[in-house]
């Protein structure tokens, strides 16, 4: 029997369908670690051991980007908006994820992982 621990981790696992797992190409030794569907469009944002992705609601992989592109990303509980700022200023990422999932903690753990040195800049005025 398993215990609750045990429960609580399987219910947090990453939820992907197979046509969502298809859609993503995974590299050596690249495998998902979390998943969560957006509540407005149907798309799912996966997050892999190497990269960010998004498949449409269709089932077509939209973009996929190496985690070291992420600069930031925010959750914010209370409304469910999911929010990912990348280093390449384009157009921040935003989709509704109420549904419990590994995600919010997986993109934290990710982003923080892919700082190789943050360092303060001091000018002389």
């Amino acid at each position: 029997m398993r215990g609750l621990t045990g429960l609580l981790d399987l219910a947090r696992r990453a939820r992907v369908t197979d046509v969502v797992r298809q859609a993503v190409p995974l590299g050596p030794r690249e495998r998902v670690l979390a998943a969560a569907t957006d509540e407005t469009s149907g798309a799912t944002v996966v997050a892999t051991t190497h990269h960010l992705a998004l498949v449409d609601a269709g089932g077509s992989l939209a973009w996929r980007h190496p985690w070291h592109e992420v600069d930031s990303a925010t959750w914010r509980g209370d409304t469910g908006l999911l929010t990912v700022v990348w280093v390449a200023h384009r157009r921040p990422g935003q989709w509704l994820v109420r549904e419990p999932s590994r995600l919010q903690e997986t993109l934290r753990e990710r982003v923080q992982a892919s700082v190789v040195l943050a360092d303060e800049l001091l000018t002389d005025t």
